[in-house]
């Protein structure tokens, strides 16, 4: 954990006097990893006594922390219309796209709420970060913004932030290097997403297959992402399982779950048509359940080949299921020996993978063991909410 570079002097220990703003456009309507981080953060801070407030763009008030600002959502017929007719020059108001019209309706709501004594405002969204970073340039917000970096976003968008939090530490190097230099944006911090252990924790198989309707005695293979092709590569994933179905004798169940996307409806065809009853499709599968999935799992697979973190990984792996990604520096971090990251690029790769583990059942135990301690070692609730109230009070200090 790296609090910045400049040379002042450790934040102290005890917890500032502070209240927190959490932003997501998208929480109560898009079902992704940086909503339930948004989600989680807030529930987190919100048990330590911390004075947070999390605003959402959708759904019901759950929890008495909570404040729904309703925005025109990102796929609405009204949010495209609106993003067209600003399609030119709409980005110097924040506007031009779906998300940026869903971030800009809800951003000038949250401004009004942000004048009431909030010390911090922190989002991962980068539309919303976007948005409020022009109002305060604007002198319409005063507080600090946190922007961590949940999209993977480009080093010249970082670099017009004052305080950035990074997801892993390999994406400093890429993302906060200036070119032709080793110097390090001054305020940066490196805190990775994390989950309760408690919550996500190893639970009965047996009573989890049955409450979800999958077959007992299958060897059964998950994934949870967005339902779509060009960024977690459902695609892959099934082609890969499906030529699992082929060459090995032992019964294979596969779960696809996650939120609808533009290109969902050819995703579950092409399931249908290759695994037919071998699959299992959930989608929009409420975030309270998603530990069944997980529980129900001998296999966790992620086919993405970059992510910001990849936040479902760690809640598979804290339920001791073990993991297979891509061959990426940041998934080699997260999973240590919870798991393999393969070259998912290739054809056959994760089918072969899968094979073995479906082969070795002591590999998928000891995996599924050290998957545990891991999580519980580096991202668990209690580890990372102590950085990130750290970083809280250098933000604080520094004014």
């Amino acid at each position: 954990y790296i609090k910045s570079t400049e040379n002042v002097e450790d934040p102290p220990k005890k917890i500032a006097i502070m209240k927190i703003a959490i932003a997501s456009s998208g929480l109560g309507h898009v079902h992704r990893g940086m909503e339930a981080w948004a989600s989680d953060l807030a529930a987190a801070l919100h048990r330590r006594g911390i004075d947070v407030t999390l605003f959402k763009g959708a759904g019901l008030v759950k929890n008495e922390y909570e404040v729904v600002l309703p925005t025109l959502k990102r796929h609405s017929r009204s949010a495209r219309f609106l993003a067209r007719l600003t399609a030119k020059g709409g980005w110097r108001i924040g506007l031009g796209s779906p998300h940026a019209v869903e971030s800009f309706i809800f951003g000038c709501q949250l401004l009004f709420h942000l004048r009431q004594g909030y010390d911090i405002v922190h989002v991962q969204q980068g539309s919303l970060a976007n948005f409020l970073r022009r109002a305060r340039k604007a002198k319409a917000l005063k507080i600090p913004i946190i922007f961590a970096n949940g999209q993977i976003a480009s080093p010249d968008f970082l670099s017009q932030f004052e305080y950035v939090q990074l997801l892993t530490p390999f994406t400093e190097s890429k993302h906060i290097k200036r070119e032709g230099s080793a110097e390090r944006h001054p305020k940066t911090f490196i805190i990775p997403n994390f989950i309760d252990t408690e919550v996500f924790s190893p639970g009965n198989k047996k009573r989890t297959r049955d409450k979800l309707g999958l077959p007992q005695g299958a060897f059964v293979i998950s994934t949870v992402g967005a339902v779509n092709k060009h960024h977690k590569r459902m695609h892959y994933f099934i082609q890969e399982t499906a030529t699992v179905l082929r060459d090995v004798k032992c019964p294979i169940h596969v779960l696809l779950v996650g939120a609808r996307d533009l290109d969902t409806e050819e995703i579950t065809s092409l399931a249908e048509e290759k695994l037919g009853k071998n699959v299992s499709i959930f989608l929009d599968f409420p975030r309270e359940r998603i530990i069944d999935i997980y529980n129900a799992s001998d296999l966790f697979v992620l086919c993405s080949l970059k992510e910001a973190f990849g936040i479902v990984m760690i809640e598979a792996m804290a339920c001791g299921v073990p993991v297979l990604c891509h061959d990426d520096v940041g998934f080699r971090w997260i999973v240590g020996e919870g798991g393999e990251c393969i070259d998912m690029e290739q054809k056959g790769t994760l089918a072969n993978s899968i094979k073995r583990y479906i082969e070795n059942s002591s590999r998928r135990i000891e995996g599924g063991i050290h998957a545990r301690e891991r999580v519980t070692k580096e991202f668990s609730k209690e580890v990372i909410i102590a950085k990130v109230l750290d970083m809280y009070n250098f933000v604080l200090q520094k004014g």
